[in-house]
This record gives structure tokens, C-alpha cells and sequence, in this order.
């Protein structure tokens, strides 16, 4: 999956895909999913599977980290990108709000699944027994 966002005047390609997981524990020596975790608490889901932001815990949001997984798609966008701080050094302001609000769904894409899972129970009465 992947997306072109702004960060103040400059378009950043960003890209969800497995190397997220292993550029970012390259990088900052600790697993995704920690952060993606802060994020998952924030969110409240309906049965339609759509996703609500729960504002009161944005506390408990790990900004730094969140910074940490954007510059990651970036990386795995783009080979070339910069190390982070000098990354960051480009951007005039970095909206974290703003930067966040537009690249939640590429932060989960690897998180959760948009695929239904079948009901193994039902699949395994259909099978012959004996």
C-alpha cells in the first residue's frame, strides 16, 4: 500500500509493506508493533470494521515512535532517504497531527487484516468424518 502525502511543502511517498517491521527494528532497536499498539488503544472499532479515534488517550501516543514508523514508510518507499534527523531537518514544521491523521491507515496496514476470516468451524462440518 502506498500513499503521497505533504509535510508542509514537500510530497513524501510513504509505503506499507513487511520491511516496515525490519527497517524499523534495524533502525530503533524495538519492535513495530509497540507502536502500533499505542495507536490500536486510541481506536474504537464498529461491526462494519470502521475505525474511531478516542481522543482522550492521546496522552498515552507515542509521538516520537509514531515519527519513527512515518520515516519508515518513507524509507521503504525511497532507498535513498535520509537518515531520520536529517530527514526531519527538511521540513519547515512537521504537523505530527496533521502528518498522523493522514497516514493512520498505512501505520495499521500491516496491524490488521482487511480480509474476513472464514469461520474454520463451519468449513471443518463440511468435511467427511471417519
Amino acid at each position: 500500500m502506498e500513499k503521497v502525502i505533504k509535510i508542509g511543502d514537500k510530497d513524501v511517498r510513504l509505503k506499507a509493506n513487511a520491511m516496515q517491521a525490519i527497517i524499523y527494528r534495524r533502525e530503533f532497536g524495538r519492535d513495530i508493533m509497540e507502536v502500533q499498539g499505542s495507536i490500536m488503544k486510541m481506536m474504537n472499532f464498529d461491526k462494519a470494521g470502521n475505525a474511531t479515534f478516542n481522543l482522550d488517550g492521546i496522552g498515552n501516543l507515542d509521538s516520537v515512535g509514531i515519527v519513527q514508523v512515518i520515516w519508515t514508510m518513507a524509507k521503504a518507499a525511497d532507498a535513498s532517504v535520509p537518515p531520520l534527523e536529517q530527514w526531519l531537518e527538511q521540513f519547515d514544521a512537521f504537523p505530527i497531527m496533521d502528518v498522523f491523521a493522514e497516514t493512520y491507515e498505512l501505520i495499521l496496514a500491516n496491524f490488521i487484516s482487511t480480509t474476513r476470516i472464514k469461520n474454520r468451524k463451519a468449513a471443518g462440518s463440511s468435511r467427511r468424518k471417519g
